[in-house]
């Protein structure tokens, strides 16, 4: 999913729902190119480190999901006010030119 390229929603479905909630705490972020990704956090980082080592690429991230909380993964995707909350989220920081950690959206 590129937020330069016309997203949907249902991009944001199938990214949500291909990643797997109880497997680990994962990031929400967006590379200055605008595409958006969702990566489980190394199990041997903190979220902080793991977000230094993507500083290079990064224009922002959003609060780290916790393990458990059905913020990704299948029941996640089937969410449509979670799905849309985050998609407004993700368009309007990046429309902004928001920069670095985001924890409130």
């Amino acid at each position: 999913m590129n937020l330069k390229q016309n997203p949907t929603k249902e991009q944001l479905i199938s990214l949500i729902a291909s990643k797997n909630d109880k497997a680990g705490y994962h990031m929400i972020w967006v590379s200055f190119d605008g595409d958006v990704s969702i990566d489980m956090i190394p199990h041997d980082m903190l979220p902080n480190g793991f977000a230094k080592s993507l500083e290079d690429r990064m224009q922002f991230r959003l609060e780290t999901m916790q393990v458990g909380n059905d913020y990704v993964g299948p029941h996640a995707a089937k969410d449509l006010a979670w799905v849309d909350r985050l998609y407004t989220a993700l368009l309007k920081n990046y429309e902004s030119g928001a920069k670095g950690y985001i924890d409130r959206f």
